[in-house]
């Protein structure tokens, strides 16, 4: 499995551009609890496992402030999952590979991410996915459009299987470069970045 493209700044940055696209669709509505206008209210972030020369796409989260009730409206996200220190895409990646022992994954995450996690983060990232995602709104509210093959675990895994269907690197936006595990990687994390809304405290 290739992370190559990890290390690709024009990655961070259509990451990065695609959360604008989703903030702007969030703040034309207007805010959700009693219709105001929203002003962009970004927040800081410094997210785990992000090299250095790309931590500027990283460094705040797109959110608004209602001009009215004064309540805060945060939209998905492609680049954080909830509250979660580790960005959305290394997280999800991390995540797909915990189905080794843990020792053997966290040799997997030290060699292919440079990153080391504790035996008790894999197992409550584990226990996440197999118990809580399943439970989430989200998921109860797409489950009935996912592919029944793929509405079993492991997950987020299976919904790298769901999207194995894309096969053309020359229609994606990134250019004819881009890996398939990046194109399938970006299918993802834009699949669930519902979950990253509001305030859920997500893995």
């Amino acid at each position: 499995m290739s992370h190559k493209f990890l290390l690709n700044s024009s990655f961070h940055k259509f990451l990065k551009s695609i959360d604008h696209d989703i903030s702007e669709e969030e703040r034309a509505k207007g805010c959700p609890h009693c219709g105001g206008s929203l002003h962009q209210a970004n927040y800081p972030r410094s997210p785990f496992g992000v090299p250095m020369e790309h931590r500027e796409h990283y460094a705040e989260r797109y959110s608004h402030c209602c001009a009215q009730c004064r309540k805060r409206t945060t939209s998905g996200s492609v680049r954080f999952f909830g509250r979660h220190w580790f960005p959305s895409p290394l997280l999800t990646l991390i995540s797909a590979l915990m189905h080794n022992s843990i020792n053997k994954c966290r040799e997997q995450l030290k060699r292919l991410f440079g990153v080391i996690i504790s035996n008790r983060t894999c197992k409550r990232w584990k226990r996440w996915w197999k118990d809580s995602f399943v439970k989430t709104k989200f998921w109860k509210g797409v489950s009935g459009i996912v592919p029944i093959a793929h509405l079993r675990g492991p997950f987020p895994r299976q919904l790298f299987s769901m999207f194995s269907a894309l096969k053309d690197p020359v229609s994606h936006p990134l250019g004819s470069a881009v890996s398939l595990l990046a194109k399938r990687l970006i299918s993802v994390v834009q699949f669930l970045a519902p979950l990253a809304a509001g305030s859920l405290r997500a893995v």
